[in-house]
């Protein structure tokens, strides 16, 4: 897993632990523009287009990260992203996501940095998360 190349069996342990593992064919929605973020996606293989205002802005080759800045603050996508291969990603709520960046700190190159910043209970309590966004 490119995205997770750098880490260890038991940092692997955790991220297998703190999320879930999806296989998709390529012409799927991960996330519109406008509506709330409510998971953080990690592209494990596979390309993935980010759109803003319907025109492609940049392609995700895995060791990418969407919707983390977004999800930690509360916010709506600020681009939508569609697979454009099959992929596999790595998806979590944000609570999951918090808590893997604090056991695992070397993530915060894929956009996790704020997550590292806050302490846990500042996020929403969810029973159970829900890839709401992914259709």
């Amino acid at each position: 897993m490119p995205v997770f190349s750098n880490c260890t069996d038991a940092e692997l342990a955790l991220v297998d632990a703190l999320t879930t593992e999806l296989r998709l064919s390529g012409g799927r929605v991960l996330a519109r523009q406008g509506q709330p973020a409510r998971e953080v996606i990690f592209v494990v293989s596979g390309r993935v287009a980010l759109a803003r205002d319907a025109r492609a802005v940049e392609i995700l080759d895995g060791d990418a990260c969407i919707g983390a800045p977004e999800c930690f603050a509360c916010e709506s996508h600020k681009a939508s992203a569609v697979t454009l291969t099959d992929v596999t990603l790595r998806v979590s709520s944000p609570r999951e996501a918090r808590s893997l960046v604090h056991a695992v700190p070397r993530l915060a190159h894929l956009g996790l940095a704020d997550a590292h910043d806050a302490p846990l209970e500042d996020l929403p309590i969810e029973q159970d998360h829900q890839i709401g966004a992914i259709q």
